[in-house]
This record gives structure tokens, C-alpha cells and sequence, in this order.
């Protein structure tokens, strides 16, 4: 998985990419497909009230944002992959399972809690790269 867009005129460590936006000049027929470029929002972007703009965001002209939101849609679905089934089942009644966000985590022990499991236990850990991640284990 790569982690750093690479392109013609800039690096951006996608781990720093809050979001990015289209970007139009004036005059031009907005849509989804005819986009002179993007706007990446970083860690380090702040909005300037005064411009009534993003300040300090990186702008990538049409050829190089094609590239970044291909790599980037990439690195997310591998980053930010929601759910990791650690061990379907230890035994026939014990679902051990570990997530990677809180919210993907809350939803699995809802679901789990309807489906008549009770919780055995819960942590909260690191995985290899420094992310939280959190685990439970449920019986019924």
C-alpha cells in the first residue's frame, strides 16, 4: 500500500489528507466529472475567515489530482478498513472480534448485543503502525 502521493510538483503523506475538494474556475459548468483540479486539506489547513478560503492547502492541477484520488481511494480502503475479524468463533457461542475505529466498534457490540451476546471483555491497543484498535469478546 503506498502511504505518499508522489506527484509532479509535490509529496503529500496521505496519513496528513483530512479530505480534498473539486475545484472549478469561474465561468465553469460545475459537475463532477469536468474539474480543473482539487484542494487537499491537510493536518496542516486552517480556514482563513478573512479569505473565506482554506490556508495553507495544497492544490493539484486535473493530471496530477486524477492520480492522488486513485491512490488516495487506495490507501483508505486499505487504511481505514472498518472491520477485522480476528476469530469468527472460539467456540460455537464466542464471537472475539477487533476493529480498527470506535464507531465501527460500537456498531459490531450493538449488533452483537442484539443478536443475545453479552460482553466478556473489551480492550483498547496499538496495532503494528501505531493506530488504536479496539477488541472485544462476546458470548451468548
Amino acid at each position: 500500500m503506498k502511504t505518499l502521493f508522489e506527484g509532479f510538483t509535490t509529496s503529500i503523506p496521505f496519513h496528513i489528507v483530512q479530505h480534498f475538494e473539486l475545484h472549478w474556475f469561474q465561468g465553469d459548468k460545475r459537475t463532477k466529472d469536468n474539474y480543473r483540479g482539487i484542494i487537499v486539506i491537510t493536518s496542516h489547513t486552517t480556514w482563513d475567515m478573512d479569505a473565506d478560503t482554506w490556508s495553507n492547502s495544497i492544490y493539484l492541477e486535473r493530471v496530477e489530482a486524477d492520480q492522488f484520488i486513485a491512490e488516495y481511494k487506495e490507501y483508505i480502503s486499505v487504511a481505514y478498513s472498518p472491520l477485522l475479524i480476528v476469530n469468527e468463533s472460539i467456540e460455537k457461542d464466542v464471537k472475539v472480534f477487533e476493529c480498527r475505529f470506535h464507531v465501527e466498534f460500537e456498531e459490531c457490540l450493538n449488533n452483537y448485543l442484539k443478536q443475545g451476546y453479552s460482553i466478556q471483555s473489551t480492550s483498547c491497543g496499538e496495532d503494528a503502525d501505531g493506530d488504536p484498535t479496539y477488541k472485544a469478546i462476546m458470548v451468548k
